[in-house]
């Protein structure tokens, strides 16, 4: 099952995302803070950026923060998948590809989904699989 995010998963949100920004997926940690404010935000107004949690068997198994923007070169809407984490022990058991699914299927009238990856992800291969492409882009960051 996949539900979106209430302000009853404080905690689980907190904990998923420390679990996410010790992972490998990422290049390096965040301050807590900035999860406690994305979570926040996202509670006071969604309409940059939304959370998901998978549960499977009862558990929760991951979770997928997207942000929304108008992408002048797609011609529409692009959505990004930020954050697509799913728990060790639920890893090889189809849920990423059911997650990417879900959000592809609930945002339809976006021109683009886009994410990125580190180098040596082992999820290349599920993006690759759901028609993700390398973009020739070489992407900067200046953080204030």
């Amino acid at each position: 099952m996949i539900r979106p995010l209430t302000r009853s998963d404080e905690q689980l949100f907190m904990e998923l995302s420390a679990e996410f920004y010790s992972s490998s997926a990422v290049c390096h940690p965040i301050p807590e803070e900035n999860h406690r404010s994305t979570f926040l935000h996202m509670l006071q107004d969604d309409r940059y950026s939304r959370c998901y949690f998978m549960e499977h068997e009862g558990k929760t198994a991951g979770f997928c923060l997207i942000s929304l923007t108008y992408s002048r070169e797609a011609g529409g809407m692009a959505i990004w998948l930020e954050e697509l984490y799913i728990r060790p022990d639920f890893r090889n058991l189809g849920l990423g590809g059911e997650f990417m699914d879900y959000i592809m299927s609930e945002y339809s009238y976006a021109k683009r989904f886009r994410l990125e990856m580190t180098v040596g992800n082992p999820a290349e291969h599920l993006y690759i699989r759901k028609g993700f492409e390398p973009f020739p882009y070489q992407q900067f960051v200046m953080d204030k």
